[in-house]
């Protein structure tokens, strides 16, 4: 699948909580939203992961995480948490 890797100037708020770099795979948990959108429903979280001559991309499964809807103040960000396996 050929995609535009988003940029570190896009309007992210992110954070991983958990990275296990494994021998055979990479494990990320965490939670990730646009900072311009009231409302994450639906959306899907993209992961990439680079070395020197390889891309990888992945979707994450998506968990809830009510409590960043009330933390950042917006409609709806329960469905920003994050997390899964990356195999190599």
């Amino acid at each position: 699948m050929r995609t535009k890797k988003p940029g570190y100037d896009e309007n992210i708020t992110f954070n991983l909580e958990r990275v296990i770099n494994g021998k055979a795979y990479v494990y990320v948990n965490g939670w990730a939203f646009i900072n311009n959108e009231e409302t994450n429903k639906g959306d899907s979280v993209l992961f990439f992961l680079d070395s020197e001559k390889d891309t990888y991309v992945g979707r994450t499964t998506i968990f809830h995480r009510p409590d960043l809807t009330k933390y950042f103040k917006k409609v709806y960000l329960d469905d920003a948490g994050l997390m899964d396996y990356f195999y190599r």
